[in-house]
């Protein structure tokens, strides 16, 4: 699971990459070539972003796909719909169209935030819920300490009163 996870985010930072050199070549009226100055660029800007804003964060996710069934739908639905579109312009021949690759840019971040996003929110999700836990068991033990202090103060009460009955019986039998 987590390396489907991590396959369908390469995917989609590929995919976001590959959108970005065909703009900057249709920007730049040149033509596509796979190995070329501008899919360098595109490629360089769009794997430092990506790589500073999602891949950095995952380190904080030690086992992605634990419990976490609908992230991995939302970046497999995506990743579909993605691939599915992409695949319908070049068959139609629109996809050296600005108009066509804006959204494509577009919808490949917001599948990136969303898939990451929603990683993000299961972990805090977790925090939550350990922290909840702690604060539960941190009452109980405070709880149980009230207690002991309570049973604390009551045994020194009736040892008070105990000592001040011997210091009056021990009065009583020197006068």
């Amino acid at each position: 699971m987590d390396i489907l996870f991590c396959t369908i985010g390469a995917f989609t930072v590929q995919n976001l990459g590959s959108n970005i050199q065909v703009l900057i070549c249709i920007v730049t009226k040149t033509s596509f070539k796979m190995l070329s100055t501008e899919m360098v660029i595109g490629f360089t800007i769009v794997y430092i972003i990506c790589y500073l804003t999602c891949a950095a964060k995952i380190k904080n996710f030690p086992n992605i796909s634990q419990n976490r069934v609908r992230v991995l739908w939302v970046a497999i639905i995506s990743l579909c719909v993605c691939w599915l579109l992409q695949s319908w312009l070049i068959s139609e021949k629109l996809d050296m169209v600005m108009a066509c690759r804006v959204p494509f840019v577009f919808c490949c971040i917001l599948s990136l935030f969303m898939q990451f996003g929603l990683l993000e929110q299961s972990r805090l999700n977790e925090e939550n819920l350990a922290l909840e836990q702690l604060i539960k068991e941190n009452a109980k033990q405070y709880e149980l300490s009230k207690k002991t202090v309570e049973i604390i103060n009551m045994k020194c009460h009736d040892l008070k009163h105990r000592i001040l009955e011997l210091e009056q019986a021990g009065n009583a039998d020197h006068g």
